[in-house]
């Protein structure tokens, strides 16, 4: 069987039909290996209306589906062993130390695994990828989850826009651009704030993770890839507009090796799959089975047949989640850093750029921001300078977004008109400022 016929199988077509359940839209990505020849020149990411899905499967491209829908908002968490240096996780097994790929699952990943399938129960997929975990589970609108996130998010400027949202974001889900799929219905401002808040929850979680986790496995746990070597709980969609992101969807192929130049060696393999190891109340802990099943499409169609519901929704578990963050420092902190209102300019980088109580790299980072601000590990340094020096956190992301809106310094002006520079910077800076708290015990 080939990645053709996988996909125009009917427990495939049922299953991601049900998967993009209330998807207006679709994106598909991947490699000239599985693209449709018919697109000829054109981009290899593109996206296209639910409608065409069945016709777009071609042959074989990766298919990821939008984060908000007609139905709600799709929580998503993202887990990867992520490597600075060397890329042997992705190698086949003949080309790379043996067995390196499953021990990293069984001895590194595991425990992270285990953490988030007691934490949400039977309310998400756990999706394996390649190289780590995708967490889903279904906010729907209205239900007690969405509410209580709503009702999470409800601070409000004068004018009366969500404090956890930026001014500039705010804009921007209220733009209608009738040309793009993504964002010719705009986006509700109550979905933006759901997103939000999740993003923070996640937040709240990771910390847990960090501290239940790390004494079970040898590798830093992380938030984002902040290190060469990590275990990454990678939170880094929740620093853009929920209408940029997307996430790969179950039952999908994973094309990234022929996609990765340093990974040249395998250009023309086969797409691997990502494989469900836990699906509402079904969970497989035979890891090394879920990794083989990856890589054989006609046992993968076996296996995937007992999962043709939509995805689980977030109930109970979730809720006693939201509950514990509501009541934690880490919300009051987060509270505190969106009262504080600061319009983003150039001024407390231009006070710093004088400023030798900072480090040469602090201040070589901000000179030369681009690509040096979009790197976790760089912006984590920085935070904590900054901190140590008597930063606000808030100031640090206006700092942040300074350094982005800042002219000659070879930014895309196409990428930041779709990534909001200032949504970005304050992310980072809340994140790492709240762990550098967390670190010192004062949070």
């Amino acid at each position: 069987m080939d990645l053709n016929e996988y996909y125009h199988h009917p427990v495939i077509r049922t299953n991601l039909i049900n998967f993009f359940s209330g998807c207006n839209w679709f994106l598909t990505g991947g490699s000239h290996y599985s693209r449709d020849p018919t697109w000829g020149k054109d981009p290899a990411v593109r996206v296209f209306p639910i409608t065409e899905l069945d016709a777009r499967l071609g042959q074989g491209p990766d298919i990821f589906r939008p984060l908000v829908t007609r139905n709600g908002v799709l929580g998503v968490f993202d887990i990867e062993y992520y490597n600075w240096d060397k890329k042997t996780l992705f190698l086949p097994a003949e080309e790379r130390e043996f067995g390196t790929r499953d021990k990293i699952f069984r001895e590194q990943l595991e425990p992270i695994y285990q953490v988030l399938s007691q934490t949400f129960g039977e309310e998400c997929i756990i999706d394996t990828t390649w190289s780590g975990y995708h967490l889903l589970t279904e906010i729907w609108k209205h239900s007690s989850v969405y509410d209580l996130l709503l009702e999470l998010g409800k601070s409000w400027r004068d004018d009366g826009t969500p404090r956890c949202l930026e001014k500039s974001l705010v804009t921007a889900y209220n733009e209608k651009i009738y040309d793009d799929l993504k964002r010719n219905s705009g986006t509700d401002l109550e979905d933006g704030v759901v997103y939000q808040q999740f993003g923070r929850v996640l937040e709240f979680l990771s910390h847990q993770i960090m501290q239940q986790a790390q004494e079970k496995v040898s590798l830093p746990v992380t938030i984002c890839d902040s290190t060469e070597e990590c275990l990454s709980l990678d939170l880094s969609q929740y620093a853009d507009p929920v209408y940029m992101r997307i996430i790969r969807s179950v039952f999908s192929s994973w094309d990234k090796h022929n996609q990765i130049e340093s990974l040249s060696q395998m250009v023309g393999k086969p797409p691997f799959l990502d494989m469900v190891r836990k699906y509402g109340s079904y969970e497989n802990q035979d890891i090394e089975q879920v990794l083989h099943l990856a890589q054989d499409y006609e046992h993968a169609v076996e296996y995937n047949q007992q999962f043709s519901n939509c995805i689980p929704l977030a109930g109970k578990k979730t809720l006693a989640l939201i509950e514990q963050y509501a009541q934690s420092k880490l919300y009051a902190f987060h509270q505190e850093f969106d009262k504080t209102e600061h319009d983003a300019t150039d001024e407390n980088y231009k006070l710093a750029k004088f400023d030798h109580n900072l480090s040469w790299d602090a201040r070589e980072m901000m000179e030369y921001p681009n690509p040096t601000l979009l790197q976790p590990r760089n912006l984590k340094r920085l935070t904590e300078e900054l901190m140590s020096k008597g930063w606000h956190p808030k100031h640090i992301g206006g700092m942040l977004a300074g350094r982005y809106e800042a002219e000659g310094k070879g930014w895309d002006k196409k990428y930041w008109s779709k990534y909001k520079p200032r949504t970005r910077a304050n992310f980072w800076a809340r994140t790492y400022a709240a762990l550098a708290l967390r670190e010192k015990g004062e949070l």
